[in-house]
């Protein structure tokens, strides 16, 4: 079978995610091809044996009211939606040449409208669909609406759901389906120890950057001088903030491998509210301290790790608030452990091969009909 899986290349944890699939649907015979954006996700694809097509992410503005304006998506795309469109057509001309069989999209709109210009079944595989389908809370700040809003712009039809989620949910119809997070199969072969040292790791969220956050977490341990702690930033702002390593404070490039070394060995895990991390660190038996970055999805894993007692929350790095998460870390931790022995023992990658031989079915038995929601 062709499958053609679509990618948001904002973040790390789509492009985990999918490169998993991606091996394991190459690793049961089929063919796949993947369309991300430029760049090194691009790059990690083909350099794992992929065939890629690069494509345009268009950038979706919501205002207070979680609502998104046409007039908000010209001004803030203009220059860029003529290439980009020029580029989905050449998706969409190679596409057609080699007819695929199926579509799978994490967050990425060119697969999505690809599936429904050529007639083909989508699968969406991500885990922002539980904002869109499933009952949320009001929290303040961000509202979940432009959470959905943004999905049914960039989504309008599918065939099935797969949400990918760290607590136990339940879906809300037939056609989706709740399955635990895809874990970089890495971590299983770590030692994991509880050392007296922290991770911490810090991303850019458009104007929100980690130059704040990682002076702010650099000064407590240099003050406090225990436990040692490394804080990972991406390439492009390590240069603002490498001159706060020192003797307990260790500042450095995010990379795989070294970041998997300091997580494994760490009482306590120091971030965003991002999903994947989160994860991993559920994966590892690692309690997480959150600082969310100003959207629905953080603030919403950020509450969902308190009530779950599996971590700490707070709105901005403060000794307090960090000093009272590793106090507690050893009984946190005991969360942790319980749900990761329950919620992520099903195995999510056999849950996904399992949909798309129902989909291939559903096609070569019958006419298939997509969900519009």
């Amino acid at each position: 079978m062709k499958v053609t899986i679509g990618i948001c290349s904002l973040g790390n944890g789509h492009t985990y995610r999918q490169l998993q699939v991606a091996k394991m649907l190459r690793y049961n015979q089929h063919t796949v091809r993947i369309i991300v954006e430029s760049g090194d996700k691009a790059d990690r694809f083909r350099d794992e044996g992929f065939d890629v097509l690069e494509s345009w992410l268009p950038l979706v503005p919501a205002r207070p009211d979680g609502r998104v304006y046409a007039s908000d998506l010209w001004n803030l795309n203009r220059s860029s939606i003529g290439p980009g469109l020029r580029r989905f057509l050449e998706i969409i001309r190679i596409l057609r040449d080699d007819e695929q069989d199926l579509f799978i999209t994490d967050y990425e709109p060119n697969a999505a409208y690809a599936a429904m210009l050529l007639r083909k079944p989508l699968m969406t595989l991500d885990q922002q669909g539980k904002y869109r389908y499933l009952p949320m809370p009001r929290l303040d700040g961000p509202s979940h609406h432009w959470e959905k809003a943004r999905q049914v712009l960039l989504m309008p039809r599918m065939s099935r759901a797969l949400i990918c989620s760290f607590i136990p949910m339940e879906a809300g119809k037939p056609w989706q389906r709740i399955i635990p997070p895809i874990i970089d199969p890495s971590l299983q072969g770590l030692e994991v120890t509880a050392d007296n040292h922290v991770t911490a790791y810090f991303s850019r969220y458009f104007d929100s950057g980690p130059e704040a956050s990682v002076t702010a977490l650099a000064e407590i341990f240099r003050r406090t001088g225990s436990p040692t702690v490394q804080i990972f930033v991406h390439a492009p702002e390590y240069p603002a903030v490498s001159h706060l390593d020192s003797d307990t404070v260790k500042i450095s490039p995010v990379h795989r491998s070294n970041f998997l070394e300091s997580m494994r060995r760490s009482r306590l895990v120091i971030t965003n509210g991002g999903f994947n991390l989160i994860s991993e660190s559920i994966a590892l038996g690692k309690p997480v301290h959150t600082i969310p970055l100003p959207t629905y999805d953080q603030n919403w894993c950020a509450r969902t790790v308190e009530q779950y007692r599996i971590g700490t929350a707070a709105p901005r790095v403060s000794e307090d608030a960090v000093m009272s998460a590793l106090a507690g870390a050893d009984q946190l931790r005991q969360s942790v452990l319980g749900l990761r022995n329950t919620h992520f023992l099903a195995d999510p990658l056999a849950v996904v091969l399992d949909e798309v031989h129902r989909l291939a079915g559903a096609r070569n038995g019958r006419r298939r009909r997509s969900i519009h929601v």
